[in-house]
């Protein structure tokens, strides 16, 4: 009888996992660069507009680092989906529930790494720019210790412009897709008192593009979307507060 050893799967995994943490790795690499990038620029790049000084340092990385977790999460997928065809599940339940983990415990690091840094880490880091040699720079909060409008665009970039390709291939390419078809295309047409209605659907069918693994991905978007929404909560509540506590202060 055929067996395929457990240990030897265990050690697979074991490899997947260290895949994993590596990857999470360069995730908080990039996010480190994009704060080298947006420290550099709001120090050493003067500018005589306020407004392009400060879409050049915040809202330039913001839109870096959404390029980053886009690219990442990309390139993670591929691996994850050939790790766990790698370590050879039984049935399709157990290969779906290692990819599930897999996938959401690095879009987990990848979504939230530059959030949590904005909102728990930044303005104690000039020890971190000392030991790898910037000497001098840190990346504060402003004069007010206020991370939270940092927050708001970093959230806001990333909140709008990362659906924005799955938008484009779930909604405006079939779209766009069928509009050519009917317009553009010649295809065979069957004529409706002739054509059996049996053979009219399986066609109908036959020309629907493939969904892959639609669900997996759609639940995984909307758990990221979720995790979003919260801190988009917390940050207008904290917005709030700020602006209600500097209405009262003399």
């Amino acid at each position: 009888m055929m067996y395929y050893p457990t240990k030897l799967r265990y050690i697979k995994i074991f490899v997947s996992f260290s895949v994993l943490l590596l990857l999470v790795g360069l995730v908080l690499v990039s996010v480190f660069g994009v704060v080298v990038y947006k420290t550099v620029t709001r120090i050493w790049v003067q500018t005589k507009n306020p407004v392009e000084s400060y879409v050049l340092s915040s809202v330039v990385s913001a839109f870096l680092n959404m390029l980053s977790i886009m690219i990442l999460g990309q390139i993670y997928q591929r691996i994850a989906v050939k790790m766990t065809e790698w370590e050879n599940y039984r049935t399709q339940t157990a290969y779906n529930d290692a990819l599930i983990k897999k996938l959401f415990a690095f879009q987990f690091a990848n979504s939230y790494a530059s959030l949590f840094y904005i909102a728990f880490l930044r303005g104690s880091n000039r020890q971190v720019f000392r030991n790898v040699g910037l000497e001098g720079l840190e990346d504060d909060c402003g004069m007010l210790n206020n991370c939270i409008s940092e927050l708001s665009i970093q959230l806001l970039v990333v909140m709008l412009l990362k659906p924005l390709p799955k938008f484009c291939k779930d909604v405006v390419y079939p779209f766009v897709k069928r509009f050519v078809d009917k317009t553009c295309l010649t295809r065979d047409q069957e004529d409706p008192e002739t054509t059996p209605l049996m053979t009219r659907f399986i066609l109908h069918e036959k020309r629907k593009p493939d969904l892959g693994n639609f669900t997996l991905e759609e639940y995984n978007e909307k758990v990221i979307q979720y995790g979003y929404q919260m801190v988009r909560h917390a940050a207008a509540t904290l917005t709030l507060h700020f602006f209600s506590l500097a209405t009262v202060m003399p």
